[in-house]
């Protein structure tokens, strides 16, 4: 049994994997305690991790793992060359390994080009090139940053939250906004891909995940695969590879 556990910028998601079956899986804030029970009695052979989190809390997970499961837990790291892909940055390591697993996970299942978008706290946009080398990327603000911008920095823009998110132009404050920042995102993907496609004569194949991939693909309404684990399935890849 393997227990795979992605340490986000506020949800930590984890699943409990015996081959190619899912088991289990969990999430929790990562602001709050730490939660991952598993049912019966499992026995875990390893622990692997992709975080974006800092080394304070990194190191209190690892306690938390090893009081709970007493197996020390392999944190994955950005590198230079895995599965297939070679990372475009000089210093690979700067690259949030969240972004680098999901790039492994998207060109290792069709092994073409693959555009990878994470709709989280930030929205990535990356582009692997069917060759396997990382064209490079985009990173914006989340749709919670913006609307929190939006409220902190304006006077008069004032809205409650609300769930009304279409491409249709708002009738209130809280559609307008609402609206404003999915419109915002489906059109930094849109014109990444066109930009991406006309300079590199090549199309690209599109995976989402994160917690608003979902909303995304319905709004681009445009072919496109919802990989909600796509991080988890990276990690695999990259523990497996022995060039990584």
């Amino acid at each position: 049994m393997i227990l795979e556990i992605d340490a986000g910028n506020t949800m930590v998601k984890w699943r409990l994997r015996q081959g190619e079956d899912v088991k289990q899986r969990g999430f929790y804030q990562r602001n709050g305690d730490f939660s991952i029970e598993l049912g019966g009695r499992q026995r875990l052979d390893a622990i692997y991790i992709s975080s974006v989190a800092g080394a304070e809390y990194e190191d209190q997970l690892s306690r938390n793992l090893v009081d709970s499961f007493s197996i020390q837990p392999w944190f994955a790291r950005s590198t230079a060359a895995c599965a297939g892909v070679c990372n475009s940055y000089q210093s690979p390591e700067l690259m949030g390994v969240d972004r680098w697993l999901a790039m492994l996970a998207a060109y290792n299942d069709g092994s073409d080009a693959v555009c990878v978008v994470d709709a989280g706290s930030a929205l990535t946009i990356d582009f692997v090139m069917g060759d396997g080398v990382h064209r490079g990327g985009y990173i914006v603000p989340g749709s919670e940053l913006m609307k929190s911008a939006l409220l902190k920095n304006t006077d008069r823009v004032r809205f409650e939250s609300g769930n009304e998110e279409t491409l249709e132009p708002g009738t209130s404050t809280l559609a307008a906004v609402n609206n404003g920042v999915l419109l915002s995102q489906a059109g930094a993907i849109k014109l990444a891909l066109d930009e991406a496609c006309q300079s590199a004569g090549q199309d690209y194949k599109l995976y989402l995940c994160g917690g608003d991939g979902e909303k995304l693909q319905q709004a681009l309404a445009i072919k496109a695969s919802y990989r909600p684990e796509l991080v988890m399935d990276g990690l695999a890849l990259a523990v497996s590879k022995s060039e990584c």
